[in-house]
């Protein structure tokens, strides 16, 4: 691991270590924070969470569209505010404290705003700093630091909130989302950002001219149903919460499931080469998905059956994200003319996924609004089925023409 860290330019460690510290502070904001809001809630259900994480994707989406000028003039500017925004949400969840839950619109907007400005520039920056060569070696090494930070955070957080409570553990967050933002100031761009903005007919016709453009919008449309933010990924968390009722077993569990990842993002990297066992791998996965979602709704309040289900929902999840997110960047920087269009199309992109995260949240809370956790098993067996679209989107044998050079 550490050669491979030395053989990646000083822009990419950066990269590396700010999305790693990210990924350690979405334990608390995902997990940990579900946990919190179900247990104040007058209820104790999820469906104020899910009703949070609707109004960011929904806030999210607007803002990809509202803010893309500002964040292709100022793009290095941008992302820094997104961490500062990062320490503001932090603040607004220890401010609100047992709050939040009635509140959780306030908590929207900032995480919103946060992730827009942070996740936009983000983007850009991985696409135009690492090159195509590069680029899985460098997705294995971001997603084996994030898993492994996954592992320790879940643990570290659920001992801190059943010890000390939940506002120290966001103090510990605190401290981590400013180390982040100190860590962006050695990201230094490898050229000038001098992005020129553009009408949007032209990127509306770009779209609608190139194949391979209009089949990454339909594919993040279904990473936001599936993989990516969505009720896929929301109902284990659940599942343990509500059978378990303590933060120490969540962590627990998704320590695990994280664990389960790095071996999948290793077996990932001996078959990358292979792009046929990489197809085959993924056919398999959905089937598998399937089954442990049905096992679920045959025996929805087995502690195993809940395990099962997490560690496939862990698998798909990082599988997903080496190869479909791999595979999405590599189609962007492919078909678009040098960078000038790039942050058009990725924040396009972003509406779309934000839709499909919209779409199955939406059933999701409707689920729990209408019979609580009862129908939570079949929702996720449902959920399952939908891989099948993505792994068809994932895979063309069409290739698009290149439009021009690309900085590398």
């Amino acid at each position: 691991m550490l050669n491979r860290l030395k053989n990646l330019r000083t822009n990419e460690n950066v990269l590396l270590a700010v999305d790693t510290l990210l990924h350690s502070k979405a334990t608390f904001t995902n997990t940990f924070l579900l946990a919190f809001m179900i247990r104040t809630s007058l209820d104790n259900s999820p469906a104020e969470f899910i009703t949070y994480k609707l109004l960011c994707y929904v806030g999210m989406a607007a803002l990809a569209i509202l803010l893309l000028h500002f964040v292709k003039k100022h793009t290095l500017t941008a992302w820094r505010l997104g961490m500062l925004f990062s320490i503001v949400q932090i603040i607004v969840i220890i401010t609100l404290h047992t709050e939040t839950t009635i509140f959780p619109y306030v908590l929207a907007l900032v995480t919103a705003v946060e992730s827009t400005l942070y996740w936009r520039p983000n983007m850009f920056f991985t696409i135009s700093e690492v090159r195509n060569d590069r680029r899985l070696r460098f997705h294995s090494i971001r997603q084996i630091l994030t898993e492994s930070i996954k592992i320790v955070m879940p643990l570290v957080l659920g001992l801190t909130i059943t010890e000390s409570g939940y506002i120290q553990s966001a103090f510990i967050i605190l401290i981590i989302s400013v180390v982040q933002l100190l860590l962006s100031v050695l990201f230094r761009p490898s050229h000038t950002l001098n992005l020129p903005t553009h009408h949007p007919d032209v990127t509306y016709r770009k779209i609608i001219n190139n194949q391979s453009l209009r089949r990454v919008l339909y594919l993040q449309f279904f990473r936001g149903i599936v993989v990516s933010g969505s009720a896929f990924l929301l109902i284990p968390p659940i599942l343990v919460y509500q059978q378990t009722g303590s933060d120490l077993d969540l962590g627990f569990y998704a320590s695990i499931g994280a664990l389960v990842s790095i071996v999948i993002i290793l077996f990932f990297q001996q078959i990358s080469h292979h792009k046929r066992f990489a197809r085959v791998f993924l056919w398999i996965l959905a089937p598998l998905a399937v089954v442990f979602s049905a096992a679920l709704t045959i025996f929805p309040s087995h502690i195993t059956a809940i395990a099962l289900y997490i560690y496939s929902v862990a698998v798909i999840e990082s599988f997903f994200n080496m190869f479909v997110l791999g595979k999405v960047q590599r189609s962007l920087k492919k078909q678009l003319g040098g960078n000038s269009f790039t942050l058009e199309i990725e924040s396009i992109s972003e509406v779309f996924m934000c839709v499909g995260r919209v779409v199955s949240l939406s059933a999701l809370l409707f689920v729990v609004n209408t019979s609580g956790a009862t129908f939570l098993p079949l929702f996720a067996t449902l959920s399952a089925v939908l891989i099948v679209p993505v792994v068809i989107f994932s895979h063309s044998k069409k290739k698009a023409p290149i439009e021009g050079e690309i900085i590398p």
